[in-house]
């Protein structure tokens, strides 16, 4: 939903008398979508997005009502939510899915409420007209769409969307190509990445792309695990894609203290723990 004129602070220590919400929810799944995340790690939402056949439901747990006379966040929250379900419209575009080789995605992608359909033939997928397409990024992939460059220009130019799923670095040129970029690609580490705020990223927060591990830290805390993410493409910053002072040659492995060189790209602070240096 969009949240125009407000803010992450926005949405605590309301006017009058606490709490903000009551009754919260767990963290929702599926085609169910959380809009204001709360709770200890974010583990819980206090207002959701739930389609219901061509209409949608807002669920609240924010004290909207009680707070309208008195905080000017809730006046415009509510103002917000009218406008939405208003200007809502019921997706229509078909999702297709090409991934022979890659049969857990286009099991994940059902499992969360999608309805999808599997395209055999990237050629007879790419003659769809407004649709949604999925493709496994393995390197066959990748070239057979460069070799299909004017369907595929065809295909966005009708209103179509391509997603790319699963890049690694024997894929990267093939990929490079057919974007007109040049991106690297590096192993998922130990790090915390974040959110990087987008249409595309709308209802998620950082605790959706942090993981732990089983590893203890201390005092029950776990560290950061490495196998939230395979891989990952640079964006802004490029100093995660650098070759760092002092950095061992060959295979990554973290070094866990606070001599690590990656701990100057790792995302991780002092509220981690102490050894990260920031």
């Amino acid at each position: 939903m969009d949240l125009p004129g407000l803010r992450e602070g926005d949405f605590s220590n309301w006017a009058g008398d606490a709490p903000t919400a009551k009754r919260v929810w767990e963290m929702p799944t599926g085609s169910v979508r959380s809009w204001v995340a709360c709770g200890e790690h974010l583990r819980f939402s206090c207002m959701i997005e739930a389609p219901c056949d061509k209409g949608v439901i807002i669920a609240s747990q924010l004290r909207i009502g009680a707070k309208l006379d008195i905080e000017p966040v809730a006046q415009r929250l509510l103002a917000n939510m009218l406008r939405y379900c208003d200007a809502y419209r019921p997706p229509t575009r078909r999702t297709l899915i090409h991934a022979p080789q890659m049969k857990t995605i286009v099991n994940f992608i059902r499992r969360i409420g999608v309805k999808a359909y599997e395209a055999q033939a990237l050629s007879d997928a790419l003659s769809e007209r407004d649709a949604i397409l999925v493709v496994h990024a393995s390197r066959r992939n990748l070239m057979a769409l460069l070799r299909m460059r004017n369907a595929v220009n065809e295909f966005v130019n009708r209103g179509g969307w391509i997603m790319l799923w699963g890049l690694e670095p024997d894929g990267l040129d093939a990929f490079n190509a057919l974007l007109g970029t040049r991106h690297l690609i590096r192993e998922f580490r130990l790090e915390r990445p974040e959110i990087v705020p987008d249409a595309l990223t709308a209802g998620l927060g950082n605790r959706d792309v942090v993981q732990y591990s089983t590893e203890e830290l201390m005092h029950r805390d776990r560290w950061l695990s490495m196998d939230t993410f395979t891989y990952c493409v640079d964006g802004a910053d490029i100093a995660p894609f650098c070759h760092l002072p002092y950095q061992r040659e060959g295979q990554y492995r973290p070094l866990k203290n606070d001599k690590d060189p990656f701990n100057l790209v790792n995302g991780m602070t002092g509220h981690d723990f102490w050894r990260d240096i920031l």
